[in-house]
């Protein structure tokens, strides 16, 4: 009886260690599965995270290119702002200078006219005597 009964444990024996075999086996090969097939009801976190990674990148890169065009063309209106007030100047400068020029040829003509006036009436009071 007691040969039977170790006959019967070693038999018991051998099963579970096929069972325990066939199990990590199916396990094995399902993981391979997994690799293969992802499964859609559990997300994969780790693609989203390189994913959000990269779209984080991918705008940091934007907003950098974004923020280097403003600055050249904040430089270039800046610039631009510079040369009008520049022209602006030189305009206000030439139109002051016209107004002087004006100002004095009207003032030599007023005083040119004054004599011409004053010779006419030297004239008139000659012929009139």
């Amino acid at each position: 009886m007691a040969d039977e009964l170790v006959g019967v444990l070693k038999e018991l024996s051998g099963l579970l260690q096929r069972l325990t075999e066939q199990n990590e086996a199916r396990l094995k090969r399902e993981e391979e599965f997994r690799g293969r097939f992802p499964n859609p009801d559990r997300p994969d976190f780790a693609k989203m995270q390189e994913e959000a990674r990269t779209r984080q990148q991918e705008a940091r890169t934007r907003m950098e290119e974004t923020r280097q065009k403003l600055e050249a063309t904040a430089a270039e209106n800046r610039k631009r702002m510079e040369e009008s007030l520049q022209r602006a100047e030189q305009i206000r400068q030439r139109t002051d200078e016209t107004r002087d020029e004006d100002a004095k040829f009207k003032q030599r003509v007023l005083e040119e006219f004054q004599r011409h006036n004053q010779l006419l009436e030297t004239l008139i009071a000659k012929i009139g005597r």
